[in-house]
């Protein structure tokens, strides 16, 4: 179920956005973001650690030569990009991005408007044969060749089973060679 735009709830992706000093976000968000760093104030710094991990990461992945990524729970586009970062190695890398968050379709959407090989994507990513089977994802990735699947700080936001049961359904379904980067 794709969640309805609601400006005075926040929102995680739009928190995660505050901490990364970003324009995307809402006071509700804000006030969110501040309530949350007055009870663990290393925060802003581990998401910030967290968004440079998964670059390092994506870049690796397309060293390898993985030209094919799907980002999951993508959030709001932060500053560079995975297309952005990817590219860098393997400019003619592809990539999926998948949310719920009607305001981060429409921001990816907007950024995304110009670049080939680039999508995003509303889907649920507790649901790995959905995702992997929906037209948009499938216009831009080919799931029987190598694709790196990204859980970039996600799996926190289900159960221990859940979360188990989500990762063991990508690792399932993506061709042999592909990878998993997993943050929390």
């Amino acid at each position: 179920m794709i969640a309805e735009f609601d400006p005075a709830t926040p929102n995680m992706a739009r928190v995660y956005d505050y901490w990364l000093d970003g324009k995307d976000n809402y006071p509700a968000d804000r006030a969110e973001a501040e309530r949350l760093l007055a009870i663990y104030p290393p925060l802003r710094d581990l998401v910030r650690e967290n968004r440079a991990f998964v670059i390092q990461a994506v870049s690796w992945a397309a060293r390898q030569g993985i030209g094919q990524f799907i980002d999951l729970g993508a959030g709001l586009p932060a500053c560079p990009p995975v297309h952005q970062a990817v590219r860098k190695v393997m400019p003619p890398a592809r990539v999926a991005y998948v949310d719920i968050d009607p305001v981060v379709l429409s921001h990816a959407r907007a950024l995304l408007a110009t670049s080939d090989g680039v999508t995003a994507v509303a889907a649920d990513l507790r649901d790995p044969g959905a995702v992997l089977a929906d037209p948009e994802l499938r216009a831009v990735i080919d799931p029987a060749r190598p694709v790196c699947v990204i859980l970039g700080a996600v799996l926190h936001f289900l159960d221990a089973d859940a979360a188990r049961t989500v990762t063991a359904g990508y690792a399932r379904l993506i061709a042999p060679r592909s990878c998993l980067i997993i943050s929390v």
